[in-house]
């Protein structure tokens, strides 16, 4: 996280951690891809499928596919590539409740943040550190506390960032699992729903 052009913290995955879960997800199969400080690393493995899965899984539409592909570095050594911050997975032979599981204590486990099908898939980062993190370490910053602080979300990885702030809003597309944390439910996204909530709010 950067505030006032000063880094406030960055979390790596720790080497032991990285090569446990560069083992589980190689030795089981998954597709998966390693956000990064530089970019997102794909091996070459998980390459030859990316374009099946992003048409066929992820029914991603050619642009959104051109742009996802322009984005990924393949290399073959991410099990070493120091700066690792999270993984993200899909067909995976495993329920996002069973790698959590596998994967504990070093790790946390949720359902993937944007738009998925059927199929298992999911992000890895690590344990304890989360958006209520990030947003802990910009108010000390500032000199303020969580009842200064509104969090929009509508994912399984805005869980803890709603509950900690003092209002947290769920956008109307968001799982039903955040409406029933957030103090708020708006109109979707696509509806201008962080517009007419920042009115309700009187942010604006």
């Amino acid at each position: 996280m950067i505030a006032d052009g000063k880094e406030l913290f960055h979390h790596y995955i720790k080497p032991e951690p990285r090569k446990r879960l560069i083992s589980y997800l190689e030795e089981n199969k998954f597709f998966y891809t390693v956000q990064t400080d530089v970019g997102t690393l794909i091996n070459n493995r998980c390459h030859e499928q990316a374009e099946r899965v992003y048409r066929e899984i992820m029914k991603l539409t050619e642009k959104q596919r051109a742009d996802l592909e322009g984005k990924l570095m393949v290399r073959e050594d991410i099990v070493n590539y120091e700066r690792s911050e999270k993984v993200v997975y899909q067909l995976a032979p495993f329920t996002v409740a069973q790698v959590q599981k596998d994967l504990a204590p070093d790790f946390s486990v949720t359902d993937m943040s944007f738009k998925q099908t059927e199929r298992n898939s999911g992000e890895i980062g690590i344990a304890g550190i989360n958006k209520a993190t990030g947003m802990q370490a910009y108010l000390s910053h500032v000199g303020q506390t969580k009842e200064d602080a509104i969090a929009f979300g509508d994912s399984a990885n805005d869980m803890e960032m709603i509950d900690f702030a003092a209002c947290g809003v769920a956008m109307g597309n968001a799982i039903e699992a955040l409406k029933e944390r957030a103090d708020m439910v708006a109109d979707a996204v696509d509806s201008d729903g962080i517009y007419k909530a920042f009115l309700k709010l009187q942010l604006i």
